[in-house]
């Protein structure tokens, strides 16, 4: 039985948690863009900028994926991608695609608070 924080109980079976968030450290030359700046005013300088995203794929797939480029990448990711960062992130795998939406977002509100600068996360 899973709480999506909506007041609702929901059971899931196991062969629909399909769906994983990840987070991916970003070089830190990204936290100079005017646009991770405005979406982060409250960031740490000593902080580590990450993307935060959901898949159906592992998250290794999902980095991979970016890394290559192509249609299906996030050109920052691609470009300024380093590493996974599983430790944000894999105590909270696997789950449905409508909870890794859900999860995604809160996961890149959360670490905005930790004062993280965050890119994704929707």
């Amino acid at each position: 039985v899973e709480l999506l924080g909506l007041g609702d109980a929901v059971v899931t079976p196991p062969e629909d948690r399909t769906h994983s968030v990840y987070v991916v450290q970003l070089a830190s030359a990204v936290r100079e863009t005017p646009k991770v700046q405005k979406r982060n005013p409250d960031a740490h300088a000593d902080m580590p900028c990450v993307y935060v995203g959901s898949t159906g794929k592992s998250p290794y797939e999902r980095f991979l994926t970016h890394m290559q480029g192509g249609q299906s990448s996030v050109a920052l990711v691609h470009e300024h991608g380093m590493r996974l960062l599983p430790a944000l992130y894999s105590h909270l795998n696997a789950m449905t695609e409508l909870e890794a939406l859900l999860r995604e977002d809160s996961l890149a509100k959360f670490l905005r608070r930790q004062g993280y600068w965050v890119v994704g996360g929707h």
